[in-house]
């Protein structure tokens, strides 16, 4: 294998790939990266055997080959360097040369035969979006997945295709996030098509998506136990999570039989933020008195003290009602910078799930009894 590429375009390349380079495992070879060389350039692939993350990137390749080098040296090698680097592995080496302006490392490799490859499978269907859509609607919906051990459907996102919508969603039991993403081409299948993604890989794949351009097209695409999520020039395959994810939308009230009143996002987190000091693990209520041109919320301690902040309405409630809530869930939700800066909160009684909804957007919070 021989190559020429430059160093800024490795570093950008090892750093996308990073997240899947394996942490914990007591197999080697899946705390380094595969490396190949072909015509259409050098593609490098790491896997921590729950998701494998593939980047192609340009270079001017003498000598077709792969082989297995260690990640950490590599980054660091290519960080720190300028201009070009040169790899170069000659016949029978267990070393690659790699060097640049003024410096030089042989770095140890290892056969490749042993790295798990991508699947690279038929998928029936091609879902079409941007990155963008993907990346929104993933920070509208990680924050309400299930920490619990136990409840192991709940502890991802479900991605959900329909028509030219594909919709993410998540709960704790506690709270619903729906969120929906653009299709920009609609779907052509009419079979049931949705994917249960673990909350790891589901980081994983907004980490990536962060690092390249908001308006890049992203294929997605469904096989097996795999799902695919493709650009240009990488792929990313996830192993889905086992489980059965709650019939969601069964548990979203119509709207129609609910009060709405619309509230400035950043005005009431500011409001329900003057509250916070008062919160620990003691106290995990917050009482809110919805009554005409105004919101009273009071937080009682019973170590601490109480405290009371009155938050004004551009419009008055038509009916007045009292909830309870976990101080947490609102402020978690409102400070999310993806919800607009009006958001529309609608309830029906004090011990009825309310509803949270902005563009393309709806989160459920189940009240405090």
């Amino acid at each position: 294998m021989q190559l020429t590429i430059e160093a800024s375009k490795l570093s950008n390349t090892l750093q996308r790939v990073q997240a899947c380079v394996a942490k914990r495992t007591s197999i080697d070879m899946y705390k380094r990266i595969l490396c190949e060389a072909n015509d259409d350039g050098l593609i490098i692939t790491a896997t921590d055997l729950e998701s494998w993350m593939q980047v192609r990137t340009p270079a001017s390749v003498l000598g077709d080959g792969k082989t297995v080098l260690p990640h950490k040296e590599l980054k660091a090698i290519a960080d720190k360097s300028e201009g070009e680097l040169s790899f170069n592995i000659s016949q029978g080496s267990t070393m690659i040369e790699v060097s640049g302006e003024g410096s030089q490392y042989n770095l140890a490799l290892m056969e490749p035969d042993g790295f798990a490859p991508i699947q690279e499978r038929e998928v029936d269907e091609w879902l079409h979006t941007t990155a963008w859509e993907l990346i929104r609607a993933l920070r509208l919906t990680l924050f309400s997945v299930s920490e619990e051990e136990g409840k192991f459907a709940m502890r991802g996102i479900l991605f959900e295709a329909a028509n030219s919508t594909l919709s993410l969603a998540s709960t704790d039991s506690k709270r619903l996030s729906v969120a929906e993403a653009k299709l920009s081409e609609p779907r052509t299948s009419e079979k049931v098509w949705n994917a249960l993604i673990g909350k790891n890989c589901c980081n994983l794949l907004l980490q990536n998506l962060l690092r390249i351009p908001y308006g890049t097209p992203v294929k997605i695409g469904l096989n097996y136990n795999n799902c695919y999520f493709k650009t240009e020039d990488s792929v990313l395959m996830i192993r889905l999570s086992e489980g059965r994810f709650p019939p969601f939308r069964d548990v979203i009230p119509k709207l129609n039989k609910m009060q709405t009143i619309k509230l400035n996002r950043e005005g009431f987190l500011v409001s329900l933020e003057r509250l916070k000091m008062m919160l620990d693990d003691e106290c995990r209520r917050v009482k809110l008195n919805i009554n005409g041109t105004s919101i009273t919320m009071n937080i009682t301690h019973t170590k601490v003290g109480e405290g009371q902040v009155i938050h004004l309405l551009d419009q008055p409630a038509s009916v007045p009602v009292v909830l309870n809530f976990d101080p947490e869930f609102l402020l978690e939700l409102l400070a999310n910078n993806e919800l607009n800066d009006e958001v529309a909160f609608h309830y029906l009684n004090s011990n009825k799930s309310v509803l949270f909804t902005s563009d393309r957007y709806t989160h459920l919070i189940v009240p405090l009894t």
